[in-house]
């Protein structure tokens, strides 16, 4: 049976990565993708037994445009470096 969701719960994500092996330093541990959404938790009928995670989704692809975007100036419209960069 659905459930109605609470009001809007702000959240903010950092994502990050690091690199092993033979790369190039500045791939060792490149910036973290940074960005806000939403989330909402549900509340079920049996609440006293377990609870939901809050639920929520993120675009990646959008916190990885901004953060390109924003350090270089470098990205195109779909957040890809320029040729030769």
């Amino acid at each position: 049976m659905s459930t109605l969701p609470s009001k809007p719960i702000n959240f903010r994500v950092e994502v990050g990565v690091v690199g092993f092996g033979k790369c190039k330093p500045s791939l060792k541990c490149p910036p973290h993708a940074t960005g806000e959404f939403k989330a909402f938790f549900y509340e079920l009928e049996d609440g006293d037994l377990f609870a939901t995670p809050y639920v929520g989704n993120i675009e990646l692809e959008e916190c990885i445009v901004g953060e390109v975007g924003a350090e270089a100036g470098k990205a195109d419209g779909a957040g890809k470096l320029k040729d030769g960069e």
